[in-house]
């Protein structure tokens, strides 16, 4: 129910406009209070159905009164009309009651979606994480790793997370309250490998751990196999979920990170396989260490050759595979333009989970790395090889190096923009880029070319890495070209790695970091 008459004007107002542009600039701000500019009398009824906070509306014009076109000015935190009602903080759910009246529901739906993640550039930059990303660097150095599941979420969180983006979306939830849930929710992700599916699906079915559900996302709407082999199992902890349309790796990976009841979450790429212990062995660790968010296992690398695989006899961790598990804390070297952990043997904790959702313009290559930058402290390996690493002769990571370019640029920028180096650290840098099995210098005088605040990186390039970088780009100018678009656009991604990257060296402080060495 409505608190007042003047709300339910402002509500029908939401729910009958068609024309006006819903131009929106919703932010968190310092965990209480929201700042936002809408046009049209919707700005009192979003306000108040959010929950962060409430909003004052100017008299004139009357909220209740204006029509298409119309124009309320940027408020702030307040009450919305003084009556006593407008100051309860009110759920998301009341968000969706509102503009689901009405013929134009479905229209309204998309619209606020859309418009609501919309943010001024020009005041701020856009920030769509939990409040402690958007707090000074004092407040962010006294908060835990915790607070991301207390305090109010941020707007576009509560959107993410009750508003379904497509039928499939609204079928997981409509599923997951049939029945009780169980320990661990696992994602199967699968895109045309009819061969290596039944393997990887085989491998979950022999875990001697078996309190567990699995989703099997099926990206190519026009192959029934998936579901053909589903239904073959006749597991009723599988369930199939075909998308309506391609939706690509990043997009598919980032269902992974929606909400659910299980304690734990996992993802099974469709060309990777679990040994049989692995659920059982992850969770006791987890288990083990509740501060620990993030864990991942070792990984034994298999090549495919002519549709044979072949056991490359190594691991991607070279450590004593009986060791007790190893602990991370932001920043390690590896995290300056990669990721620690690997997607296919991690296991999750869905500690406010929406917001490990990395923005769709991520390439395939880059999801870990950046996704990583999103998880507090300490990060666990599992030293036991308990999953398996396939090389495919096909893959989806993109073939244009001005991507792989793009997001080392961005991942080294972030990073050093937040973290302090000494000199020596940063000399070491550039030793390691030259000796590395492909020279990787070119990324580092990328950043230092392109970011302003990375000039000081310059001073340990030599003349043959400013050579070898120009050579690099005249002898392929469309990838220089490409790589020049992508530095004007995709200011989101920037957005995602500045706040997250931010956030975890104000943990680090916390605990006692000064300085990289």
């Amino acid at each position: 129910m409505l608190c007042c008459e003047r709300c339910a004007a402002v509500s029908g107002r939401l729910a009958s406009i068609r024309r006006v542009d819903f131009s929106a600039a919703l932010h968190a701000a310092a965990n209480q209070g929201l700042c936002a500019r809408l046009n049209s009398g919707a700005a009192c009824a979003v306000a108040r159905a959010v929950g962060v906070g409430t909003m004052s509306v100017p008299r004139k014009p009357d909220p209740a009164t204006v029509g298409p076109g119309s124009s309320v000015r940027s408020v702030h935190a307040a009450s919305c009309c003084g009556c006593a009602g407008c100051s309860k903080k009110a759920s998301a759910a009341t968000l969706l009651r509102i503009h689901t009246y009405g013929p134009s529901a479905e229209w309204l739906s998309v619209r606020l979606r859309r418009r609501i993640e919309v943010h001024d550039e020009k005041r701020e930059p856009s920030c769509p994480f939990p409040p402690p990303c958007r707090r000074s660097p004092a407040k962010l150095a006294n908060t835990s790793a915790d607070s991301y599941s207390r305090g109010p979420v941020p707007v576009t969180c509560h959107l993410r997370a009750r508003l379904p983006s497509h039928p499939m979306e609204k079928h997981q939830h409509d599923r997951s309250a049939e029945r009780p849930p169980a320990a661990c929710r696992v994602y199967l992700c699968t895109y045309r490998r009819p061969d290596t599916l039944k393997r990887a699906v085989d491998s979950l079915l022999a875990q001697t751990f078996t309190d567990w559900v699995c989703e099997l996302h099926n990206d190519a709407p026009d192959d029934s196999y998936p579901r053909e082999l589903v239904e073959e199992i006749g597991d009723p902890r599988i369930t199939v979920v075909d998308h309506p349309r391609n939706l690509g790796p990043t997009r598919t990976f980032n269902l992974v990170f929606s909400e659910v009841r299980e304690s734990f979450v996992t993802l099974l790429e469709d060309d990777n396989w679990w040994e049989p212990s692995f659920l059982s062995r992850m969770i006791s660790e987890m288990e083990r260490h509740p501060e620990v968010e993030l864990a991942w296992s070792n990984m034994r690398m298999w090549q495919e050759k002519g549709g044979a695989w072949h056991d490359l006899q190594r691991t991607i961790w070279n450590v004593d595979q009986d060791a007790e598990p190893l602990l991370f804390s932001f920043p390690h070297p590896r995290q300056i333009a990669g990721a620690l952990h690997s997607n296919g043997a991690m296991l999750v904790r869905p500690r406010a989970i929406a917001r490990h959702q990395i923005p769709c313009c991520t390439t395939f290559a880059a999801v870990e790395p950046v996704r990583e930058r999103s998880f507090a402290s300490p990060l666990m390996l599992v030293p036991a090889v308990l999953a398996n690493f396939a090389i495919t002769e096909s893959t989806a990571q993109s073939r244009h190096e001005s991507d792989w370019w793009h997001i080392q640029v961005l991942l080294t920028a972030s990073f050093l923009r937040h973290v302090p180096l000494t000199r020596a650290a940063i000399a070491r840098l550039w030793s390691e880029a030259r000796r590395a099995s492909t020279r990787n210098t070119n990324s580092l005088a990328l950043t230092g070319i392109v970011f302003p605040h990375c000039r000081h990186i310059l001073r340990f390039a030599t003349l043959v890495d400013i050579f070898f970088l120009g050579r690099s780009l005249l002898r392929h100018p469309a990838e220089a070209a490409r790589l020049l678009r992508l530095f004007s656009g995709r200011r989101e991604l920037w957005d995602y790695l500045d706040c997250h990257t931010a956030a975890r060296i104000a943990e680090a402080r916390a605990a006692g970091f000064t300085v990289f060495q």
